[in-house]
């Protein structure tokens, strides 16, 4: 993925010649790639607030410039479903003319091309936490579930031994749902099953919460055959479902984050109990 950022950012600035800073943002405004080793945080501000203004209708395009300073763009990149995948920001050095001003919506029209590329690079945030989780402690699948915005994510890794999405999320929409509710906080089981005669496998749960409800919950799956999960497993992912919780909120507008990336994992079996 970097190396197909850095496509698009040294495009930008064939593109923008005049463009001495080039920054790739992701959903949750964070930087995915930087043409530098500097921190631009005017760059950072002018995009989180763009990106912040799209769930209420606001425009696609932003600008800033100061006299004698640079002038900063950002905008807006969308998947072709119009869901919101980041933004793209650039400085400019300074000073400028007003005739020599470049209009963010002409700048953004001969940056069409490069957004809607943009917008198909950026990794899903979902799907990056959990991937990134999965890989920090070493289990064989990652799953959030939303129950009731029917909503269901699922990373397994090609080698992973419980790659059954189906079965993850009944697993998680169902049985470790319910525990989580009852326990209140992160839960730790070594051995669990979907059926009597299925595999058996190790599981940490976290709760998703919207202040003291659980609208939600995270897993983490291994088989059976791996060692057990240790304590700090359980924060790192208490710490993540954290993060996919501001991230999905669905009184903090995570709706509309969801509702463009319904899972397609589906099962109407019979629901299988954890035991």
């Amino acid at each position: 993925m970097a190396g197909k950022l850095s496509t698009f950012g040294q495009l930008v600035k064939t593109i923008v010649p005049r463009a001495s800073a080039v920054v790739l943002f992701d959903h949750l405004a964070r930087p995915a790639w930087v043409s530098d080793d500097r921190e631009h945080a005017d760059l950072c501000a002018l995009a989180a607030d763009l990106l912040a203004s799209a769930d209420h209708g606001g425009p696609s395009h932003s600008m800033r410039c100061a006299l004698d300073a640079a002038a900063s763009y950002a905008f807006l990149m969308r998947e072709p479903s119009g869901a919101l995948a980041g933004a793209l920001a650039l400085a400019v050095d300074g000073p400028f003319r007003r005739d020599e001003m470049l209009l963010p919506g002409v700048l953004e029209v001969r940056l069409g091309p490069i957004l809607a590329a943009g917008a198909r690079t950026i990794a899903d945030p979902v799907e990056r936490l959990l991937k990134e989780l999965a890989a920090t402690v070493r289990a064989d699948a990652a799953v959030v579930s939303i129950p009731q915005q029917d909503y269901f994510h699922c990373h397994s890794a090609p080698e992973s031994r419980l790659h059954d999405p189906a079965v993850l999320r009944t697993a998680a929409s169902m049985e470790i749902t319910r525990r989580v509710r009852q326990a209140g906080d992160v839960l730790c089981v070594d051995k669990a099953r979907t059926a009597p005669a299925a595999d058996p496998f190790r599981f940490i749960s976290a709760p998703l919460r919207s202040a003291a409800t659980v609208f939600g919950v995270l897993a983490v799956f291994a088989h059976d055959s791996r060692s057990r999960f240790h304590a700090q497993d359980g924060v790192i992912a208490a710490r993540c479902a954290a993060q996919l919780a501001t991230l999905l909120d669905p009184v903090a507008g995570g709706a509309a984050y969801f509702s463009n990336r319904r899972s397609t994992n589906r099962t109407d079996s019979d629901t299988p109990q954890v035991a």
